[in-house]
C-alpha cells in the first residue's frame, strides 16, 4: 500500500472499537456479536464514524497482527485491523465522578444560578 494510503487509513481507524451499547458479554461467541451489530446497526455506524472516507475493516476481538496478515494475504484493497471491546475497562470507574457527586455539582450550579437571578 502507498504511504499515501496507509497514514490515511491509520488515521481512519481508531483502536480499540467500543461496542458496550451492544449488551453483550466479552465472553459472547462471534456469532453472538454479529447478531448483536445487526440489531444495533445506527450505533454500529456511529462507533465505526460512518463519515470517514471508505475503507475495509477486519474488527477482531484480540489484535493478532501475524494472523490476521495471513489472513488478508494477497488483498490489493486498504484494510484496517482493530481489536473491539464488549464492555468498558473495569479501572475506569475510579476515574469518573459518581452519580453522588454529579448530582451535587448539578445541585450546586442550580443554587448558583439561582443566587445570581435573586
Amino acid at each position: 500500500m502507498p504511504a499515501s494510503e496507509s497514514e490515511l487509513a491509520q488515521e481512519t481507524l481508531k483502536n480499540p472499537y467500543l461496542f458496550d451499547f451492544l449488551g453483550v458479554t466479552a465472553d459472547a461467541h462471534e456469532r453472538e456479536t454479529e447478531t448483536a451489530m445487526t440489531r444495533h446497526i445506527t450505533n454500529l455506524l456511529m462507533e465505526l464514524g460512518e463519515d470517514k472516507p471508505t475503507l475495509g475493516l477486519l474488527l477482531c476481538k484480540q489484535q493478532h497482527r501475524v494472523v490476521a496478515e495471513y489472513a488478508l494475504r494477497g488483498m490489493t484493497q486498504p484494510i484496517g485491523i482493530a481489536e473491539y471491546r464488549l464492555q468498558l475497562p473495569a479501572e475506569l470507574p475510579k476515574y469518573l465522578p459518581s452519580i453522588a457527586q454529579i448530582e451535587a455539582e448539578l445541585q450546586d450550579s442550580d443554587d448558583q444560578q439561582n443566587r445570581d437571578v435573586s
